[in-house]
């Protein structure tokens, strides 16, 4: 569930992981330029049915490796969130567009296009 394509110049600038007794948090902060790209996973101990917030109604819902992913696109700034399993996971881009959608299909392939 790890994005195998990011925009060349961007740079690892934060890679927190915090353990609770509940989960496990995995948050990453890649700066390109101006923009930054944040990719964050929460890992429980089981895999029961969690929920998600969304921002609204005007969620665009794309299925990518037969999971849906909830995005919301607002002036720039886009976020996909979904969950595998016991995993949820959260990508939020700043970048155009088509930027966020090939990092989310970089995850369900074997090599970078």
């Amino acid at each position: 569930m790890v994005p195998s394509w990011v925009p060349m110049e961007c740079l690892l600038t934060e890679l927190k992981i915090t353990n609770t007794p509940s989960k496990i948090k995995v948050y990453a902060v890649l700066t390109c330029r101006e923009e930054k790209i944040i990719i964050c996973y929460n890992i429980y101990g089981s895999d029961e049915p969690r929920k998600y917030e969304t921002d609204g109604p005007d969620a665009e819902n794309i299925e990518l490796g037969g999971i849906i992913h909830s995005v919301n696109r607002n002036e720039g700034t886009q976020i996909a969130f979904w969950s595998r399993d016991n995993i949820e996971c959260s990508l939020t881009v700043d970048y155009e567009e088509d930027i966020l959608d090939r990092i989310l299909n970089s995850i369900y392939v074997t090599e970078a296009n």
